[in-house]
């Protein structure tokens, strides 16, 4: 018959047991602890997640408005660039300085004083002297009774030019309008010179959205528990098995309040996102406006080009009048030379005849008084009354008293400058 137990072993198992059910039960809480903590930060995992695809997609969005406005921007510049480009100003420079050629050239041509210094009547240039009275017209003389004399010129330093005849004041007014549309134009365009510059201030402020915050994922491990094989043993082991348990709940605490932290900052980064979206509000407002702006300076600037357009037609204008101006002037030196020649040759056919009219005269007189001093004292005095008559004297005058054509003094160096210049002329027109 087998003997009864020991009794004396039976403190210590009881003292095992104890051990061993305080452990597990405060295993038991650091688990009950840790599953909560798993849970939570699970949801809070969840969260989280959320937060970072709205995060994401709202920064998409932010950084595709922000593109967009950048296209916008670079489209305004573009345009304006477009505007600047313009050709009317190397059209301008190329038509002003061609009037300033043709008037310097007008300045370099000399007016001998005869053209212009005639009463009002004779004048090429028309009246110098408007203020002066009239004098009435002296009567007829015949052209053997004109004595021409040689009057006192100056020199040629003091001589006018073609261009003192010129309107300066005209010419100074079109140039001063055009400069000033030309200033009103760079204004209109100035409106837009600072708005690409406004947009880029609006993209920097708003393209620093809230960085992306990355999951810190929570890698919680169930607490493992291994199998007992024997309570005296595993009674050894339990010191071991609860830093473990510890170890694992500090990890998930840990993870967690990481969770609790990324959450946070998630809902900061989407109340920033949410500042900035009310920001990109303003920006498209901006942006609107700047393409209203640009469109109507573009229909400003087409309004003004217009007119420039039109300022730049009234001195091609002016150009060609002042070319047609320099050509008919040289013109009227070889025509005034011309006409000099026919006046000296119908003067030398007046004084030639009026000079052999002069000898048939004085001829005939001396016989007629031969015929008297031989014959006269042997007729009677009522026979024949004119025969002692003297032969009729001839003058050649005017026709109906007209005055006789005054012609300026051309000098042939001047004449020859002027054939220069008109071959030249019709070179350039080739």
């Amino acid at each position: 018959m087998a003997s009864p137990p020991n009794v004396d072993h039976h403190p210590e198992l009881l003292s095992l047991v104890l051990h061993s059910k305080t452990a597990l039960e405060s295993g038991e809480q650091l688990c009950s602890r840790a599953n909560d903590l798993s849970n939570a930060s699970a949801q809070s995992v969840v969260d989280v997640l959320a937060l970072d695809a709205k995060v994401r997609w709202i920064t998409d969005g932010v950084l595709e408005q922000l593109r967009l406005a950048t296209s916008i921007a670079k489209s305004i510049e573009e345009k304006r660039a477009r505007l600047n480009k313009q050709e009317w100003d190397a059209v301008r420079t190329k038509h002003t300085d061609a009037l300033e050629l043709v008037l310097e050239s007008l300045g370099s041509q000399l007016v001998p004083p005869d053209f212009h210094e005639h009463s009002a009547a004779s004048s090429l240039f028309g009246s110098q002297h408007s203020d002066e009275d009239e004098v009435p017209p002296s009567p007829p003389r015949s052209l053997s009774s004109t004595v021409r004399k040689e009057k006192t010129r100056p020199g040629r330093q003091a001589w006018k030019t073609t261009r003192d005849f010129v309107d300066d004041q005209g010419i100074e007014d079109v140039l001063e309008k055009m400069e000033s549309e030309r200033a009103t134009l760079d204004d209109i365009l100035s409106k837009t010179c600072r708005l690409p510059g406004n947009t880029e201030q609006c993209q920097q402020r708003h393209s620093r959205v809230a960085p992306r915050h990355p999951l810190t994922r929570s890698h919680g491990s169930a607490a493992r528990q291994a199998g007992r094989n024997a309570m005296n043993r595993d009674t050894n082991e339990l010191p071991a098995i609860m830093n473990e348990l510890e170890d694992c709940l500090a990890s998930i605490t840990g993870n967690y309040e990481l969770l609790m932290n990324s959450q946070e900052g998630a809902k900061r980064s989407l109340a920033h996102l949410h500042t900035i979206l009310d920001d990109l509000d303003e920006l498209g407002e901006i942006m609107t406006e700047m393409l209203q702006t640009q469109d109507a300076v573009e229909i400003s600037c087409e309004e003004q080009l217009a007119g420039l357009q039109q300022l730049l037609l009234t001195v091609e204008h002016l150009h060609d009048r002042y070319v047609s101006y320099r050509t008919a002037f040289n013109k009227l030196m070889l025509e005034m030379a011309r006409r000099r020649q026919y006046r000296e040759a119908a003067e030398n056919i007046v004084r030639g005849m009026m000079s052999q009219l002069a000898a048939m005269t004085e001829e005939e007189s001396q016989v007629r008084d031969h015929f008297n001093l031989e014959y006269g004292g042997h007729l009677p005095e009522d026979i024949c009354l004119c025969i002692a008559d003297a032969p009729t004297r001839w003058e050649v005058v005017t026709w109906r008293g007209e005055e006789p054509e005054v012609l300026p003094e051309i000098e042939p160096d001047l004449i020859a400058q002027a054939r220069e210049r008109l071959s030249a002329d019709g070179a350039e027109t080739l």
